[in-house]
C-alpha cells in the first residue's frame, strides 16, 4: 500500500471525511495528517480555496519524516547512502552552497538531495520550508 502525509500550506482549512466515519480537520498554520493512501477520503473546504503539500510513499519500502522549519540564515542537511531529502520552500527564497550544484529556490520550489556518499548540503535564505527525510523501509 501507499501511505500519505498531507500538509495544509495556505487557506483556512479543510475537513477530511474518511470512509470509516473518522473526521479530521486541518487548520492553519501548516497542520498535517498521516494516513493510509488506500483509505477512502473526501475533502471539504472550510472557507475558500486551500493549497496543500502531499507526500506519498510505498509502505514497507520507504520511511519518511516530514519537518516544518523556519529558514533564517543557514541550515545543513546531510545525505548518506540510505538518507535522501526533499526540500520544499513554502515561502521566501533560498540558495544552496556552490558545492551542492543546485539551483536557487523561490517559494513553491522543491529540491531533491539524493542518497549517496555522505555529503553536506548548506542552504541559506529566509522563509519557511518543509524537509522530508526519506530512507529505506
Amino acid at each position: 500500500g501507499i501511505d500519505r502525509e498531507l500538509v495544509l500550506l495556505r487557506g483556512n482549512g479543510v475537513r477530511l471525511r474518511f470512509g470509516d466515519g473518522r473526521c479530521e480537520t486541518l487548520l492553519p498554520p501548516h497542520q498535517r495528517l498521516r494516513f493510509a493512501g488506500e483509505d477512502a477520503v473526501d475533502g471539504e473546504l472550510l472557507d475558500g480555496a486551500t493549497h496543500d503539500f502531499n507526500v506519498m510513499w510505498r509502505r514497507g519500502a520507504l520511511r519518511t519524516e516530514l519537518l516544518h522549519r523556519p529558514l533564517v540564515g543557514t541550515m545543513l542537511f546531510f545525505t548518506e547512502p540510505d538518507v535522501a531529502w526533499a526540500i520544499h520552500l513554502i515561502s521566501g527564497s533560498a540558495r544552496f552552497d556552490q558545492a551542492s550544484g543546485l539551483a536557487p529556490m523561490a517559494a513553491g520550489d522543491t529540491a531533491w538531495l539524493a542518497a549517496g556518499p555522505r555529503r553536506r548540503h548548506a542552504i541559506d535564505g529566509g522563509g519557511e520550508l518543509l524537509a522530508i527525510r526519506v530512507q529505506p523501509g
